[in-house]
């Protein structure tokens, strides 16, 4: 094979730019610095060699098989592991410990060409891993005499991060793409696999190409709007022919992109877009908030960021989304306010027709652009490309709600995966085995923490239940540090050390499988390893046997919680887990009247139920059979959840949530009927898929029960349907009454994505109790458009109660342990108190340029690693390490006012960090006299949390305000 040298195709000369660029830069900048910083960076720049040889390899042959692919990849591992190591061996004390650190976290980038989706996101993830290394550099030696020095080398170790994703976006998109040949074009794409089955949805190939499926757009759901536009007139007409312009304009943009590689000034490129999306948002600012047509235009011109989405670097679909949402409340507005007017059919309709141009624009762009806009598309197409066919699954019989029951099913975890790993472990021996011991131990505590969960409410304080789970937890983890690097046995222990934490899932109050994922992740790194450490030794198969028992165990576990769990560990479900009746067609007689009096929730959800719903209802009639029948129970779900709402609204929570599930019975009870009807039908019957995505979706109205996140979970429920919504596309796109099936289709997503808005507007954070049944409203639905005071104090004095509250609390805790406790906690309120600081200079200014922002928050840099510091200072076999370590894995939660969105979950994220080395502290004192101090210190700290949350989400819900 050839070397690369003659390697025209821009997939690699674009990566040799890469290695002779900001790699080589890198090299330079770490040779002035010297020591093991300029040793490491003479790996990391052997790795990159490697990796672009590998490229070539792979740009000349279809994908290998697993064994030939390890061979082909072994030598970039062996140069990781090397850049790792300098970093083990370098104490913490040194000065460049930092640099190496960096090194160390973020390598692991580089096994991008291993997976099998989202290689982009899977190199931020690494790349961020090495972020906090990076900025204790710049804190470390900001005032240095070589500052500049150390300033260009972070500089130039983001620029390579940088340029490896655009490559990777650009070149791999979704994976390492095989046999792309030396000098350009394809030499032959075929599915990894060689699975060469057809799929129904596959008719033309690679389907329409992105410029005519954008024409498509304009021509279809974009006229219609603009027609409905038309009907409406004024304004609404007016602006509308100025946002088809940026359309029309947007189509131009799509035409030259596909000819093109993408410039370094994209923006240049996006002018005349943007000039009319700016046309449309000054027609909306200049109407006066009384006039007739203003929250038509209004939604639009909140809306209009959606022709965005083609300068960014992720999300796309996810970004259309969020804008579209951003005038969904004045939409809703428009249909309350024309619902009874004589010309109201117009409004509604224009309405849809907004609905509808959003709605086509996301399904466009998930085709084609998934991940982002690709350049140059119209070139480098892949050929004959066919979409995976997805296996039908088997639908055993299922006579309860979920099959066996959860203590049962996680019971057949520990006697299949968990045994199979125990007993490749024991062919192993040594600390494997050992730390085998103590991780099935754990399993089986937390087997014990299920059966007292099935049969109890939720308690207050449930790390207290969990105390054993976590003791075994850090027995395992102790393993793994108690290994050598050097020890033939320490990626195997560390492997399961650093992901053990999948068995803290119980204690999450949303998405527990994305969090197994993730510590299972952490753990991937050095499974790999073990493959390519024993790849050609004499016991090969044992520890290929091993990890793949691992992974077994973890996907085992995935299964298990997505499928009892989805939203988080459900207490009491022995008693409440709802089951499937034999179902008895409800009474015909008369309802009971259903009234929301002037609360703007329950209003919100009769018009909710009067209109998508009903629609939906009749929809379903036209198709007649099963789908009728499954409509009616779906329609008497949503009534009771109404009767549901109606109760909640005129009294608080109550104290027993065994009073709540009681309360929900009608509501499970109704969604059993709608998965009975599902499951009652054969796989060939011709509306299998119609029973099945509404079956898979109405969980969604489970909210109820959520404690965070309900639009979320409601979102999770939508898309599990969506793969049979499309099913039914597919089936009948040729079929006589193709029109109603569709129609169908549009209005059951219209349920689901009604119930979203009403989530959002009504219930963002979890279910309101006691609103006022009639004339009461929620704090923070108050419909007044010229009231934007916010309920009570103020961005400054609400951070400082903060601070005297749960902050002082945790200080004085601090206090009564004492020791480095106490000196932790004190440079703990230091950067509070740099924070507030922050907080008022930002609250009296517009924001700075980022020179000038990065000086502003630098005092809260160097505060949070003074935290840091406290804990690096502290001996290793200090008693109070989990407490320090808790700290300062979490003391990064006051960096949200940096980040650009989410800083709510941003918070929670760091927080989250910190919780394994609490519950560390919770076993570690458990049954001493000290323990209630320290129970209630761990209480004061996920405290101070919680408020940082609520504080931000008052204050700054999506990033940190400035002034205006």
């Amino acid at each position: 094979m050839a070397d690369g040298a003659a390697a025209t195709a821009p997939h690699l000369s674009e990566f040799r730019d890469i290695v002779a660029g900001p790699v080589s830069e890198y090299a330079v900048a770490s040779e002035q610095l010297g020591g093991c910083v300029k040793d490491q960076a003479a790996l990391v720049k052997a790795a990159f060699e490697e990796l672009y040889k590998f490229l070539v390899s792979a740009a000349q042959q279809q994908k290998p098989s697993d064994d030939a692919l390890q061979t082909m990849v072994a030598p970039i591992g062996e140069l990781m592991g090397k850049v790792q190591t300098v970093a083990s061996d370098t104490p913490p004390r040194e000065p460049l410990f930092n640099h190496v650190s960096a090194w160390s976290e973020s390598i692991a980038a580089l096994g991008w060409v291993m997976v099998d989706s989202k290689a982009v996101a899977y190199i931020s993830d690494f790349e961020g891993a090495g972020e906090f290394y990076t900025s204790k550099v710049l804190m470390t030696y900001k005032k240095a005499d070589n500052a500049a020095e150390h300033q260009t080398w972070v500089k130039a170790v983001k620029q390579i991060f940088a340029d490896l994703k655009a490559y990777v976006k650009s070149h791999h998109t979704q994976k390492l793409e095989w046999n792309k040949g030396l000098t350009g074009g394809t030499a032959g794409a075929e599915d990894d696999d060689g699975d060469d089955d057809d799929d129904e949805g596959d008719e033309d190939g690679a389907g329409e190409d992105p410029v005519s499926a954008f024409d498509g757009l304009i021509s279809g759901p974009v006229d219609a709007y603009l027609a409905a536009s038309k009907a409406i007139g004024g304004e609404v007409e007016k602006q509308a022919l100025v946002f088809v312009e940026g359309w029309k304009k947007e189509a131009e943009f799509l035409r030259q992109a596909a000819k093109m590689p993408k410039p370094a000034d994209v923006q240049g490129m996006v002018g005349d877009i943007a000039a009319e999306m700016g046309k449309v948002g000054e027609i909306a600012g200049d109407m006066p908030p009384r006039e007739t047509l203003y929250n038509h235009v209004t939604a639009i011109g909140e809306s209009v960021g959606v022709l965005g989405w083609v300068v960014l670097d992720s999300k796309p679909v996810a970004y259309i989304g969020d804008m579209e949402g951003a005038g969904e409340f004045y939409l809703s507005k428009v249909l309350m306010t024309y619902k009874k007017a004589d010309d109201g059919e117009k409004h509604l309709t224009w309405v849809k027709t907004v609905k509808d141009m959003y709605a086509a624009l996301k399904a466009y762009v998930k085709e084609h652009f998934t991940v982002s806009l690709t350049w140059n598309f119209g070139g480098n197409k892949p050929a004959g490309i066919k979409k995976k066919k997805k296996k039908a699954v088997a639908d055993d019989d299922d006579d309860d709600a979920g099959g066996s029951d959860p203590v049962s099913a996680f019971q057949a975890i520990l006697d299949e995966q968990l045994a199979a790993y125990s007993a490749s472990s024991k062919k192993i021996g040594g600390e494997v085995e050992k730390q085998a011991e103590a991780f099935a131990l754990a399993w089986k505590q937390e087997l014990e923490f299920m059966k007292k969960a099935s049969k109890m409410a939720k308690p207050d304080d449930v790390q207290a239940m969990v105390g054993d789970i976590a003791g075994e937890m850090g027995k395992v983890s102790e393993f793994a540090t108690s290994v050598p690097p050097r020890d033939a046995h320490f990626n195997h222990v560390t492997a399961i050390g650093e992901s053990v934490g999948v068995l803290g899932w119980v204690v999450l109050d949303s998405k527990p499988v994305p969090y197994i994922s993730d510590m299972e992740g952490a753990g991937e790194f050095y499974l790999s390893k073990v493959l390519m450490a024993y790849k050609k030794a004499d016991d090969a198969a044992v520890h290929q046997e091993w990890v793949k028992n691992v992974k077994d165990l973890y996907a085992a576990l995935k299964a298990y919680v997505k499928e009892y769990f989805t939203t988080g560990l459900t207490w009491n479900f022995e008693a409440n887990r709802p089951k499937k009746t034999g179902g008895k067609k409800s009474s015909g007689g008369k309802k009971k009247a259903l009234s929301g009096g002037g609360n703007t929730s329950l209003a919100g959800f009769k018009a909710f139920l009067d209109g998508p719903v009903a629609e939906f209802s009749a929809l379903s009639a036209n198709i007649g059979g099963p789908v009728l029948e499954q409509s009616k129970s779906l329609v008497a779900a949503f009534e009771k959840e109404y009767e549901f709402l109606q109760k909640a609204a005129g009294m608080p929570k109550p104290g027993s949530q065994d009073d709540v599930m009681t309360m929900l019975t009608p509501i499970g009870t109704e969604i059993g009927k709608v998965q009975e009807i599902q499951n009652s039908v054969a796989p060939r019957d011709p509306f299998v898929n119609h029973l099945t995505a509404i079956g898979e979706t109405i969980p969604a109205l489970s909210w109820v029960v959520v404690e965070s996140k309900p639009v979320a979970f409601v979102g999770d429920m939508e898309g599990a349907g969506d793969f049979y919504f499309n099913k039914v596309l597919v089936d009948y796109k040729k079929a006589d009454d193709a029109s109603t099936h569709q129609a169908w289709v549009k209005a059951a997503r219209t349920i689901f994505g009604e119930l979203k808005k009403f989530v959002k507007e009504h219930h963002t954070t979890g279910l309101m109790w006691n609103t006022g049944a009639s004339g009461g409203v929620a704090a923070g639905a108050n419909d007044d458009e010229d009231d934007d005071a916010s309920p009570g104090g103020n961005p400054i004095s609400d951070f400082e109660e903060l601070m005297k509250g749960s902050v002082a609390s945790y200080a004085d805790l601090s206090k009564k342990i004492g020791d480095v406790v106490q000196k932790q906690a004190e440079a703990f309120i230091a950067v509070f108190e740099k924070e507030l600081v922050f907080l008022k200079d930002a609250a009296g200014m517009p924001k700075p340029s980022d020179d000038v922002f990065q000086t502003m928050v630098t005092p809260v840099g160097m505060a949070m690693g003074a935290v840091n510091d406290v804990k690096d200072a502290a001996p290793p076999n200090s008693e109070f390490m989990n407490h320090l370590t808790a700290i300062a894995e979490s003391v990064p939660a006051l960096g949200w006012v940096a980040v650009d969105s989410k800083p709510v979950a941003y918070v929670g994220d760091m927080a989250g960090a910190g919780e394994f080395y609490l519950n560390k502290v919770l076993t570690q004192f458990k049954g001493k006299d000290s323990a209630p101090l320290h129970r209630e210190w761990v209480a004061a700290v996920k405290q101070v949390y919680d408020d940082l949350k609520k504080y931000i989400k008052q204050w700054h819900t999506l990033k940190l305000s400035w002034k205006q």
